[in-house]
């Protein structure tokens, strides 16, 4: 399933509104998979909020970037390496603070 997300994502690069819908749809399917409450908990509070943010890209740069850490990010779940997968998830939490939400206001 995250393969074809992946692969739906990166064929609407250069239209958002496509493109945020199956962006939000991989972090559903990785969510659901993690059976963890407090992640399903936190999935739907930042939601909206990252898809406010990822409708303003116009120029294909972030959605580009956005599709590369979710390959990255299935490659590994697929290797079972959980301890990978929550680095990145975390790396890329601090970045979109950073670049998009002026640097050090809290999630």
């Amino acid at each position: 399933q995250l393969d074809a997300l992946l692969a739906d994502m990166e064929a609407r690069v250069d239209d958002p509104p496509a493109f945020v819908a199956h962006s939000i749809a991989f972090h559903g399917a990785v969510v659901k998979a993690s059976h963890s409450r407090a992640l399903i908990a936190q999935f739907r509070m930042l939601n909206d909020l990252l898809a406010a943010e990822r409708q303003r890209e116009r120029d294909g740069v972030l959605t580009r970037r956005v599709v590369a850490r979710h390959r990255n990010l299935r490659d590994l779940i697929a290797a079972g390496d959980g301890d990978g997968a929550r680095a990145l998830t975390a790396y890329a939490l601090r970045d979109f603070r950073r670049t998009r939400m002026g640097g050090n206001r809290p999630l």
